[in-house]
């Protein structure tokens, strides 16, 4: 006897490259969010100032609450680019 095999799809999500500026700064990447609600649930990247490359990052939301990695970032521009970062999650 045969059986008929299904696929079932839940949490769909949308994918696609992003930008986000402030000022000279430029965070952009790939972003993942809930096709249903918007919210934004991965992204990942580079961070630059202008044309320089200052570090990547990797923001990823587990239950309720986002934690972001900011990655190669010299210790001088750590303070300005946290911020920037933290804001383009939203």
């Amino acid at each position: 006897m045969a059986t008929t095999a299904t696929i079932t799809f839940s949490n769909e999500k949308k994918t696609g490259n992003f930008e986000y500026k402030d000022g000279s700064y430029v965070i952009g990447g790939n972003a993942v969010a809930d096709l249903t609600t918007n919210i934004l649930q991965n992204a990942s990247g580079q961070i630059r100032k202008g044309e320089e490359f200052l570090g990547n990052f990797y923001a990823n939301k587990v239950g309720d609450e986002m934690k972001v990695n900011i990655n190669d970032v010299d210790a001088t521009d750590l303070a300005t680019v946290s911020p920037i970062v933290i804001a383009c999650r939203n």
